[in-house]
């Protein structure tokens, strides 16, 4: 059983849904009435639904999340963003949210930003969320962090309220925006229509699909 097995009844209490991050309100805003959007990686759905005009799938692999998604009335299907289950460009618009940073290598996180590209209509908005290094730094949440090698890959803690137990969890901790953009031109061979910025940790960087 994967750690966000055990831990997804506390992690979904922790994810409000009246509380969404600046940059899923920007992508959000950005989408044209009708679309159908992929939520890659969607945890418990926080930030499934925000349009009423639109469609939104999840997809995750831990199927306790998708019991949950579905418990609030989502359409979420069990599946991998390192070979998501969908045709090519399915969807008009994707978001992926603090979900690139568990993959393990490099290699693996280009491959996962080709599938979103992938799926993604030519032409439609993808955004992709992970956490910058400066989190690990930051004095309230440190001693949390484990730094594991050398390239900034941390083992994080979780103490779960369910059993009151500290569970590990992987993140590779973004050195910098830079090393994000150059993960998803590595996927996509886009260069010029990449917009990145920093906010509260976290690094965003948002990019239209191959036309």
């Amino acid at each position: 059983m994967s750690v966000y097995s055990i831990i997804s009844s506390h992690f979904a209490d922790t994810r409000s849904a009246t509380k969404v991050w600046s940059s899923v309100n920007e992508f959000t805003k950005g989408l044209s009435p009708g679309g159908l959007i992929l939520d890659a990686g969607c945890g418990s759905g926080k930030n499934m639904n925000l349009r009423h005009d639109c469609e939104y799938i999840g997809i995750d692999n831990c199927q306790e999340f998708i019991d949950i998604c579905k418990q609030k009335g989502y359409n979420a299907k069990y599946g991998n963003i390192t070979s998501i289950p969908f045709h090519d460009s399915y969807f008009t618009d994707t978001m992926c949210i603090a979900v690139i940073h568990h993959i393990r290598t490099r290699e693996l996180r280009v491959n996962a930003i080709k599938e979103l590209v992938r799926v993604t209509k030519p032409g439609g908005t993808i955004v992709i969320q992970v956490w910058a290094k400066s989190a690990a730094l930051n004095p309230k949440r440190e001693s949390r962090f484990e730094l594991i090698n050398e390239q900034s890959d941390y083992n994080v803690k979780w103490l779960n309220k369910t059993d009151r137990k500290e569970y590990i969890r992987f993140y590779h901790m973004y050195e910098s925006l830079n090393e994000l953009k150059d993960e998803v031109i590595s996927a996509s061979s886009i260069k010029s229509k990449i917009h990145g910025y920093e906010v509260l940790d976290n690094y965003v960087i948002s990019f239209i699909g191959n036309d």
